[in-house]
């Protein structure tokens, strides 16, 4: 096994390297073929791997390679420019929320610049490269926070401060392969999945190659779940404290999080769960302390709500929403749609949790997968990085329609080969017909709709040093 293993590592570990540190994101054809076979080569390895050596060894060079692209420019990405222009802020002691960078720009030819000269001058370079200076930051704490740590380190080297920014990443994402590991032992489950997560070059490119700030939600929610799972086995309350202070982090990295709490209804009752959102909200609203103030948080709810009612993108059920607005009024209706589709995934996601009957911390991390691909199946926006924590929550149960998801959502791409940004229809409508048909079989093949089903424990004489647990 060694030789063949050592090849397709070797070959991955090229294409990691030409795909993140040569091709740019214009060379769509470039980028599909290389990610066709580099998606094909992570499934061969999660195959041949059977002993626990070898898991290892899978699982050093996923560290390693993530450690590599700490070193290389996002390339398929120029968010890093906000990043580093909302930490020069920080530092500067203005709130990234107070203004748009347009504004702030703008205000320095004014009577009452908001921004002194001197460093209006020396962010004028960073602004002229933002794709969005004209919306107001949407990045909650814990994203402000690793861009203020990579501007503090590197104040005058953009590369060197986003650097420092995906070195933080580089350690949340170790974490997050940890966890997942300790989780699947814990739950009785094939350690092995740790490779479905570790190996998949959707996660390795997206987060530690283009640097998105998933990696720190993706980190927090497993640690909640984590800590929940020790209270499951050992009965210590203090857990629930750690818990909560993960999950509020989590919120504080993405908002996304807030969609699991229904989910804890059930497992924790009134009185736990009255402890368990008072610290969330305690922790958050000190994270959020620097924007307490009525103007700030309006320029943060009016980012929230342009995402819902502005922006589209590789999205699906909304599309189909869209096309139907066209065909019945004429005009996009997105302003309608976007709110519609809002609520109808709030009352689908508190609809599931009320139904839900398996109040096991191993179905806990389940029910996420499904409330989050609820949320990403009726999202006006989804780009690639956002199935990261998907893919996360899938290796506890039997369910794989993320990783196939991961492997065609790079067909979206294609909306970045011109500068106008259009996306392909036709790329769009395979990407969401093969993940729905495939979708479609595993819940046939796992009768879903007759009974929740959970991957078995696996129970083996076989020690765990010498065979691999599938």
């Amino acid at each position: 096994m060694l030789m063949p293993l050592s090849v397709m590592l070797m070959l991955s570990f090229l294409l990691h390297i030409h795909l993140c540190f040569v091709v740019e994101r214009i060379a769509f054809y470039e980028i599909v073929a290389c990610y066709a076979i580099l998606f094909f080569l992570y499934l061969d390895v999660y195959k041949i791997i059977q002993t626990k050596n070898f898991f290892f060894v899978a699982i050093a060079f996923a560290i390693f390679i993530r450690f590599l692209l700490i070193f290389a420019e996002p390339s398929f990405t120029d968010d890093f420019y906000r990043f580093a222009w909302d930490g020069h802020l920080w530092l500067e002691g203005i709130s990234p929320f107070l203004a748009t960078p347009s504004q702030l720009i703008e205000s320095c030819q004014t009577a009452t610049p908001l921004i002194s000269d001197a460093f209006c001058e020396q962010m004028l370079p960073i602004y002229e490269k933002l794709n969005s200076p004209d919306y107001f930051s949407i990045y909650p704490p814990v994203c402000q926070w690793i861009f203020a740590f990579g501007v503090w380190c590197f104040p005058n080297h953009i590369i060197g401060a986003v650097g420092m920014m995906k070195f933080c990443v580089f350690w949340l994402e170790c974490g997050s392969i940890y966890l997942i590991y300790k989780l699947l032992l814990q739950f009785g489950l094939p350690y092995k999945n740790t490779l479905l997560y570790a190996l998949n070059p959707l996660i390795i490119i997206e987060l530690c190659g283009n640097l998105h700030f998933e990696a720190a939600m993706i980190f927090f929610v497993l640690y909640a779940i984590y800590k929940l799972k020790i209270i499951e086995d050992k009965k210590k309350f203090s857990h629930y404290i750690r818990s909560a202070i993960a999950m509020s982090l989590a919120f504080c990295s993405k908002l996304i999080p807030l969609i699991f709490l229904p989910f804890l209804v059930k497992r924790l009752g009134f009185k736990k769960l009255f402890l368990y959102l008072f610290v969330m909200a305690f922790v958050s609203i000190l994270a959020f302390l620097p924007l307490l103030n009525l103007e700030v948080i309006h320029h943060l709810l009016n980012s929230v709500g342009l995402y819902f009612h502005s922006f589209e993108f590789n999205a699906s059920i909304y599309y189909l929403f869209r096309e139907i607005g066209f065909l019945i009024t004429g005009y996009n209706i997105i302003h309608f749609s976007g709110k519609l589709l809002a609520i109808f995934t709030f009352f689908s996601i508190t609809t599931l949790a009320y139904k839900e009957k398996n109040l096991t911390n191993q179905h806990l991390a389940q029910v996420f997968m499904w409330s989050l691909f609820l949320y990403l199946a009726f999202a006006t926006t989804v780009h690639p990085w956002y199935l990261c924590a998907l893919i996360a929550f899938s290796v506890f149960t039997p369910f794989r329609f993320p990783i196939v998801w991961s492997f065609v959502v790079m067909l979206s791409y294609y909306t970045y080969i011109t500068e106008n940004y259009h996306e392909n229809m036709f790329l769009v409508a395979v990407e969401y017909l093969v993940l729905y048909i495939y979708l479609a079989y595993e819940l046939w093949k796992n009768n879903f709709f007759k009974k929740e089903k959970l991957i078995k424990p696996v129970t083996t004489k076989t020690p765990q040093s010498k065979k691999m647990l599938v």
